[in-house]
């Protein structure tokens, strides 16, 4: 083996060596998302205490619904339209709240046009220490009167059925908060280029074995779907926790299960969907935003991921490599950089099948890491360097 590669240069075996581990690692990806529980119709335990358990919850009016929301009058009708009779407290659903975060385009006329109940926040409401989203999501549950509190971002749509299975779940499985992982929505070339390689990306580093360990800190949930238990929320502190995270949701999760609150994170995509963005800019706000905060809070996982979108992009170099080479070397280059593009958009493929995306656009793999990591990377310098990342209006360091 070592007569074989002592002729190729170091950065030959360096790039040869990283594309096989990017590989392996996407590999992995699925592995680890498909291993991710599903929300069903039907619940582990019996169909009696089904009806029992979730029968008494749903009769109590137990959940509050919390939407916050900032600059969001474009995406409100959408959901409140979804949500359909639950805006007006029917069924279980006890209220839903609209916590309008210092908007500037009518996000709360349009969500009081809708039945909803509105709480306006102002920029001097906050206090030093509190991020936006945090902030919000603690006034409107401090509001809230249910029983079960139910978190969700202004852009998901989920179905109305989503609330009642996710209770049912909760409820029936002694669990104390859910979290459910929606269809993504890709409409435009650069959402369906980026995001199922973010997500391929991200699940390199999540491992289901180690989140269903209650001794295991590893936890996350999804911001746009998250139900949990009022008093629970409230004795843990619930979002004021976490009130300087920028990954907010991945923090809660990890701040409960720490002190022993039971939770899950389930694959949902059959009841909801989600459209975070609609363009390459709200893209690399988002992206930039949570990049180098989830490097710097979740440093394991961050790294991982880092490590397998780097590895991943590396079909082009090894191409490049091939031109600069001699001999048989330029051929075995060539032959490896093309293999590597086509069995990483073989991999890519099975993403953009699950978010609903010509399976043609995987063929694009080489330039989504590229896109992807020069993302990550000036999300890495604008931090390091304090020079702050914008998101709606605001700047965070």
């Amino acid at each position: 083996m070592t007569a074989i590669l002592l002729p190729f240069r170091a950065q030959d075996v360096t790039a040869l060596a990283g594309s096989l581990f990017g590989t392996a690692m996407a590999r992995a990806a699925n592995r680890h998302y498909l291993a991710m529980p599903i929300l069903t119709h039907e619940p582990r335990h019996s169909a009696e205490k089904r009806v029992s358990t979730a029968g008494t919850a749903i009769a109590a009016g137990a959940v509050s619904i919390v939407i916050p929301a900032r600059d969001e009058a474009a995406n409100l009708p959408a959901l409140l339209q979804t949500l359909g009779p639950y805006v007006r407290g029917a069924g279980f659903v006890r209220q839903t709240i609209v916590v309008d975060d210092a908007s500037q385009d009518g996000t709360g006329a349009v969500a009081r046009s809708f039945g909803a109940t509105v709480l306006r926040l102002e920029e001097v409401d906050r206090s030093d220490g509190w991020l936006g989203k945090p902030h919000a999501c603690q006034r409107g549950a401090e509001a809230a009167t249910g029983e079960w509190l139910l978190f969700l971002d202004a852009d998901t749509q989920p179905q109305p059925e989503s609330i009642d299975l996710a209770l049912t779940h909760a409820v029936t499985n002694q669990l104390d908060a859910v979290s459910i992982l929606l269809r993504q929505r890709c409409e435009t070339l650069w959402e369906r280029l980026l995001l199922p390689f973010a997500y391929q990306q991200f699940f390199t580093g999540v491992d289901p074995g180690r989140m269903r360990d209650p001794n295991q800190a590893e936890a996350f949930f999804n911001g746009q779907f998250i139900l949990i238990r009022t008093d629970v929320y409230r004795r843990t502190g619930g979002h004021g926790a976490v009130r300087g995270s920028i990954v907010e949701d991945m923090a809660l999760a990890r701040a409960l299960k720490q002190v022993g609150v039971p939770l899950e994170t389930l694959r949902g995509e059959h009841v909801g969907a989600v459209r975070m963005y609609q363009d390459l800019q709200s893209i690399r706000h988002g992206f930039g935003k949570n990049a180098y905060a989830f490097l710097a809070t979740e440093p394991q996982r961050g790294v991982t991921v880092a490590l397998s979108s780097t590895c991943n992009g590396l079909a082009i170099p090894l191409i490049a490599l091939a031109a600069s080479a001699t001999g048989r070397h330029r051929h075995a280059l060539l032959f490896a950089g093309v293999v590597s593009w086509l069995v990483n958009a073989m991999l890519l493929a099975t993403w953009t099948r699950r978010f609903g995306i010509p399976r043609a656009y995987a063929l694009l793999q080489p330039l989504s890491a590229l896109v992807f990591n020069a993302i990550a990377i000036e999300s890495t310098v604008r931090s390091v360097l304090r020079l702050g990342l914008t998101w709606k209006g605001r700047t965070y360091r």
